[in-house]
C-alpha cells in the first residue's frame, strides 16, 4: 500500500512540476575508421593476389552502422533533461573458395567476418522552442570488434574499449499525430579516448603491419529518427 501511495505521489509531482517522456526509436551513424579501414583494404588485396583464393565477395569497409535507441526524457518549459541508451552494429563477410594443393581436400569454403558494435549510454541536456531544439550530452560507449570461429556460431572478441564520448545534436519535431512526437536527430558524436585495433590485423591479414599498436577512436556523424510519448511542445 505504501509503494502504491508513493508511486501516485511521485507521479502527481512529475505531472505538476513538468513532463516525462519515454523515447524508442533508430540510430544509424556514420563512421569512417582510417586505420582500421587500412586493414581492410589490405586484407582484400592479399586475398585478391593469393592465386589459391577466388574471393568472390571482397571484405567491406565499416561505414554505417545502425540499431535501436531508447531513452527518458524529464521537461520543465524549454528544457529537458535525457537519459538514453543505443545499441548499433554492422557485420561485413568476405567469402569465396580456396584450392587446396591436397587433392584429398580439393575446394574449400573461405571465409572472414568481422562484427562491429557500439553501445552507449548518456546524459544530456536539451534546449527547445517549437518544433526546433538543440542539446549536448556526455556519456560512455562501448566499442567492441569481433570475428567468428572457424566453422561454429562462437564469436571471439579481437578489441573492445568503453571511453567517454561527448554528443552535440539539432532537434525537429515533425508534424503528425497529437498524442506522440516524431524527431529528426542528427547530431555529431566526439570520442574522447582511442582503442588499439593491432589485434583485427593479426588475425585477417597474412602479414600484417603497423605493429602492435594502431589507434583508432571512431568518430561519429549520425542521425536518429525517434518517437516521444505525449503531446508536441509549445
Amino acid at each position: 500500500m505504501r509503494f502504491v501511495l508513493l508511486s501516485i505521489f511521485l507521479s502527481s509531482s512529475i505531472a505538476l512540476f513538468g513532463q516525462l517522456n519515454f523515447k524508442v526509436g533508430y540510430d544509424l551513424a556514420y563512421n569512417r575508421p582510417g586505420e582500421l579501414n587500412k586493414i581492410i583494404d589490405q586484407y582484400n588485396e592479399e586475398a585478391n593476389a593469393n592465386p589459391n583464393i577466388m574471393l568472390e565477395s571482397e571484405m567491406g569497409k565499416l561505414r554505417f552502422t545502425g540499431g535501436l535507441e531508447l531513452g527518458l526524457r524529464y521537461s520543465i518549459g524549454n528544457t529537458s533533461i535525457e537519459f538514453s541508451l543505443s545499441s548499433m552494429s554492422k557485420t561485413h563477410v568476405a567469402s569465396g573458395i580456396g584450392i587446396s594443393s591436397d587433392t584429398l581436400v580439393g575446394e574449400f569454403e573461405v571465409r572472414e567476418a568481422l562484427n562491429y558494435s557500439f553501445n552507449r549510454y548518456s546524459l544530456g541536456y536539451q534546449y527547445q522552442i517549437g518544433s526546433f531544439g538543440y542539446g549536448a550530452s556526455i556519456g560512455r560507449r562501448k566499442v567492441r570488434v569481433r570475428t567468428e570461429v572457424d566453422g561454429t556460431d562462437v564469436k571471439l572478441t579481437l578489441t573492445e574499449k568503453s571511453n567517454y564520448a561527448a554528443k552535440v545534436y539539432m532537434l525537429y519535431d515533425l508534424p503528425g499525430l497529437k498524442s506522440m512526437r516524431m524527431s529528426l536527430i542528427p547530431y555529431v558524436e566526439f570520442p574522447l579516448g582511442d582503442m588499439n585495433v593491432a589485434n583485427v590485423g593479426k588475425r585477417i591479414l597474412q602479414n600484417p603491419t603497423g605493429g602492435d599498436d594502431i589507434r583508432e577512436s571512431f568518430p561519429v556523424f549520425g542521425l536518429s529518427f525517434v518517437f516521444y510519448n505525449g503531446p508536441r511542445r509549445r
